[in-house]
């Protein structure tokens, strides 16, 4: 079990802010965060002085009104952006991902993930309930997405195209910056190929999954706002074990209405967390190297 240290600390302009991820952009890292409320994505610069003051992109235009008017708001969860600078997001009640060209001016394909058939009824229920479902994503080479579920139980469950064919034992192939490989539909079908649970006492340590992210190693991380730490997890073939922790809470000013909810790793590999709150204080933070802690 490790500490952190913060680096350094940010207010962007989102409420809310639900994930986050790390893109190059055309000079230099960008730091991209989405809220559950919003339709907007911000873009803030991310180099050696740190964390930029971040630009929001509204992306209304793209949803019709009665979307963009429903009382629940754009449900936002997961967040991801591949090699090409492509950005994935991810609607948690629908299990639909709409995928927007770098500079944000094109809607470029809507993905629906689909549960529907897999044996696992957990599986199956995974976008039934948005206070316990689908959570966080991050990209799989060549095609494939891996989704978190939040909590009750946390699971991971792997999507990829319909005639994709997996051995229920083999390893998750693990990478940041990965070349996605989109199809040429607008509208395309990602199908749950395999799942993963977790040890009942490490599940109640960790309490749920708010955010993943891959570090250079090609190891997953994931946050929790309930237990206020981040993890280190080892994928096995069909369970994922916690590795290693860090504990966020004497980093971070948190209460009931302070909550860490996104991760993300920063070209030099330290972390960037995401708190979701609605007061006016700083909401991004950039915490010390691993190997500092």
């Amino acid at each position: 079990m490790g500490t952190t240290v913060v680096r350094q600390k940010r207010r962007i302009p989102l409420e809310e802010v639900s994930a986050v991820c790390v893109r190059r952009g055309v000079v230099g890292h960008e730091l991209l965060a989405v809220g559950d409320e919003a339709f907007k994505v911000v873009v803030a610069e991310l180099g050696d002085t740190g964390i930029g003051k971040g630009v929001p992109r509204k992306l209304e235009h793209f949803f019709p009104v009665e979307a963009r008017s429903a009382r629940e708001g754009s449900e936002w969860e997961g967040l991801a952006a591949d090699r090409e600078g492509r950005v994935f997001v991810m609607k948690e009640s629908s299990g639909t991902v709409f995928v927007f060209s770098p500079d944000f001016e094109k809607l470029l394909q809507t993905i629906e993930l689909d549960a529907s058939e897999s044996d696992e009824p957990r599986v199956r229920s995974l976008f039934e309930d948005p206070d316990a479902g689908a959570e966080a994503l991050v990209l799989l080479p060549p095609s494939d997405l891996l989704v978190a579920k939040q909590r009750d139980p946390i699971m991971f469950v792997q999507f990829g195209p319909p005639d994709t064919r997996v051995s229920a034992g083999g390893r998750m192939s693990l990478a940041q910056d990965i070349a996605f490989q989109l199809s040429e539909n607008a509208h395309a079908k990602l199908t749950a190929l395999r799942h993963w649970t977790m040890r009942a006492d490490e599940e109640s340590e960790m309490k749920s999954v708010n955010d993943m992210a891959i570090d250079a190693s090609g190891r997953l991380h994931v946050i929790s706002s309930k237990s206020r730490r981040i993890y280190r997890l080892d994928i096995g073939d069909h369970e994922v074990r916690i590795d290693d922790d860090w504990d966020l809470a004497d980093a971070i000013e948190m209460s009931k209405d302070r909550k860490p909810e996104g991760l993300a790793f920063d070209p030099d590999g330290r972390f960037v967390v995401a708190v979701d709150t609605k007061d006016e204080r700083d909401n991004v933070f950039l915490l010390a190297k691993l190997e500092d802690n």
